[in-house]
């Protein structure tokens, strides 16, 4: 039977009501196929959210509907691995002595702070390790980032060749976390003459599981993945929660405590939304220009320029090129058609062209650099 969580945003409401609310759900989850697994509540935010096996999305509603009323915002089909590797369990503690009489009173907030790691230049680390060293120099990283997110109470959530997501329960924890990510060079860098410095593009934000998006902490997930392609040179970004959240823990400003840590403000981050947002739907169109970029964001060429490379150090054109090399990247590893079939569809309409943009940023043509990873 597939699992589903909802989230309902109940101002006002007190930990006893939501766990009077659950003993209720437990008293009548039978009359409606379902399990009312636990839950998770934020009395500061006054949000919560139940994880409840079901048949279906509408049996939920209907079990909230008759035992209390307390009908959800939003509700998503998870993954039970997952849940329990971001919020550490999926029933109620001590569930062999709760029963629908005696419910015991469990409140935790579901908010966590989510860390997105890609190794920098990874594409010229694979150029001069071959296919085989970068393997396991990957799996020596894989190593490192979970000893070092356990050190600071976090989770490795997954790992996908260049590409880690990592959680934590407390904001500071994490920053701190990520901060050690490049503040220490591993053993296993340092011995090796061809890998030299190593360090990560990280993303930081924050965020609820369920959100109106369709998985499990997408959203958060998704701003992370974007700050991360916003770092470089093995820089830090978060954005302006995880600011806040961190400020609240620590009593102290986020932006001084290091140099190689940048927060993006409210504004930046909406941008940075939106432009991506669009990018994600045009970026390998072969027409597109910096002009129309700025014609869709409904802004000037010269707001666009100052945004754009305000956020990430490059220019507009630099910046569609990087997204577009960046794929291309992904479609040679995954071997999805021959070099000029690469070229058209990552928007490039002259494969010589294309071979020229490649060598220039990663140092190797894009037929050199198939046979090395294939």
């Amino acid at each position: 039977m597939p699992i589903y969580m909802d989230r309902h945003v109940m101002p006002g409401v007190t930990a006893m009501d939501v766990a009077e609310g659950h003993k209720k759900d437990l008293e009548v989850q039978e009359q409606f196929d379902c399990k009312a697994l636990t839950y998770w509540f934020d009395e500061e935010r006054g949000v919560a959210f139940c994880l409840i096996k079901a048949p279906d999305r509408q049996s939920v509603e209907a079990l909230h509907n008759h035992s209390h009323g307390m009908i959800p915002v939003n509700i998503i089909e998870v993954d039970s691995r997952l849940v329990e590797s971001f919020l550490g369990h999926i029933d109620d503690p001590d569930s062999s002595d709760l029963s629908a009489e005696s419910a015991s009173l469990y409140s935790e907030p579901a908010l966590r702070t989510i860390m997105v790691l890609e190794l920098h230049e990874a594409v010229i680390l694979k150029t001069k390790l071959g296919i085989s060293g970068c393997y396991e120099l990957f799996k020596k990283c894989n190593r490192f980032i979970d000893h070092l997110t356990r050190q600071y109470h976090g989770k490795l959530i997954t790992s996908n060749k260049n590409h880690w997501i990592t959680s934590f329960s407390s904001t500071s924890s994490a920053v701190q976390a990520a901060l050690k990510m490049n503040g220490v060079t591993p053993d296993f860098a340092s011995d090796n003459p061809d890998i030299g410095n190593l360090f990560w593009d990280i993303g930081l934000s924050a965020g609820d599981p369920v959100t109106q998006k369709d998985h499990i902490y997408e959203e958060a997930i998704q701003l992370a993945e974007r700050l991360c392609r916003t770092a470089s040179n093995g820089k830090i970004v978060s954005s302006s929660l995880v600011q806040n959240l961190y400020e609240r823990e620590k009593l102290e400003k986020l932006s001084p405590v290091h140099p190689d840590l940048r927060t993006l403000d409210p504004d930046e981050e909406q941008f940075l939304t939106t432009l991506m947002d669009v990018m994600d739907k045009v970026w390998n169109k072969e027409d597109l220009t910096s002009a129309q970029l700025s014609r869709k964001l409904g802004t000037s060429k010269s707001q666009l320029y100052r945004k754009i490379t305000s956020l990430t150090g490059k220019t507009p054109t630099e910046f569609i090129k990087e997204i577009r090399l960046k794929q291309a990247v992904h479609c040679i590893e995954n071997k999805e058609g021959n070099i000029a079939q690469v070229a058209f569809e990552t928007g490039f309409n002259n494969p010589s062209y294309f071979s020229k943009c490649f060598r220039n940023r990663f140092k190797v043509l894009p037929s050199t650099y198939r046979d090395i990873v294939n």
